[in-house]
């Protein structure tokens, strides 16, 4: 786990005051001794009203009323802050060994923190970064969308670890904070070894809505949950056990690979509810769909209320 280092501009914890010319203030009461060499830069951090939506970007204020924009929690900034910013470059260096994963989560950074690793990219086996689907409008400006991620990233030598749409395959049913994805990136260019220790990261690899290969009704929920289409699974939603967390209630997958719900589904492709996409209806439909033009939507809703779980995990 890599945690942000800031650097408070005050006069009693200045980098380089007299009384604190070793020691560096890292957060939550912690001195950390600098490197020989700090490669770091004083940066302004957007403070906003909701903590996690903090960035060293500026809010993207043309999203109001923007049809395709969602996270309207995220764009008043309470104070700016100077803090110290340090490049990945200087977290290899100081780790000095290969990582099997680095996450990285900065508010629209994501991608440009990855480029400051420079020449010791090498030592990461694999990032998990956090992009805007193409069909979303950015939180900050100039954050990426995932098109531009992926294709600089293959340019860094990483792709993702599973087929990844930057656009959901079916026009998505209402803009959330899903349209941020959570894509796992991999080298490239690795031993064979290395692609088989994947399976334990792809509980990272997140991608929601645009991961959905198909779609069903709801009514063909009871009938999917005893008999999961073979070589997929299927998303839902419901009460998730997550080893360690226990009970929750998200987005889950059914397959005939394990039993019960799951919170990932393993690199599987998946299939999700109608009700996920806009009502033109999806041209691929689960197995014994009946026509889109044949639907009464008004028994969709009721299929959705007797079947609670066929709501749209998104």
């Amino acid at each position: 786990i890599i945690l942000p280092i800031a650097i408070s501009d005050g006069p009693h914890n200045r980098l380089g005051a007299e009384n604190d010319a070793n020691m560096v203030e890292a957060g939550g009461g912690q001195r950390l001794p600098p490197p020989a060499k700090w490669t770091g830069a004083v940066q302004d951090l957007k403070v906003m009203d909701v903590s996690g939506c903090s960035s060293l970007l500026k809010p993207n204020v043309s999203r109001k009323g923007d049809a395709n924009a969602f996270g309207a929690w995220c764009h008043k900034v309470r104070e700016t802050r100077r803090v110290l910013t340090v490049p990945l470059e200087q977290i290899l260096l100081w780790a000095d060994r290969p990582i099997d994963l680095v996450k990285v989560d900065a508010q629209g950074m994501d991608l440009r923190v990855v480029q400051s690793g420079g020449p010791f990219l090498s030592r990461v086996r694999r990032f998990q970064l956090e992009v805007i689907s193409d069909d979303c409008t950015p939180l900050y400006t100039g954050q990426p969308r995932c098109s531009h991620v992926v294709q600089t990233m293959a340019g860094l030598g990483f792709i993702p670890v599973r087929p990844t749409p930057c656009t959901p395959r079916f026009p998505r049913e209402r803009v959330t904070h899903h349209c941020e994805l959570e894509v796992v990136f991999v080298q490239e260019k690795r031993e064979p070894e290395q692609a088989a220790r994947d399976a334990p990261f792809l509980f990272y690899h997140n991608i929601a809505i645009n991961g959905c290969v198909g779609a069903f009704f709801a009514r063909q929920l009871a009938n999917l949950t005893k008999q999961p289409p073979g070589g997929r699974a299927v998303a839902r939603l419901g009460h998730v056990w997550v080893k360690g967390h226990g009970s929750y209630l998200g987005a889950g997958y059914l397959s005939r690979l394990w039993s019960g719900l799951q919170a990932e589904h393993r690199g599987l492709p998946y299939v999700c509810p109608r009700l996920c996409f806009k009502r033109d209806c999806p041209s691929e439909s689960a197995p014994g769909n009946p026509p889109c033009e044949e639907l009464d939507t008004k028994a969709e809703l009721k299929d959705v209320a007797k079947y609670k779980g066929g709501r749209c995990p998104w």
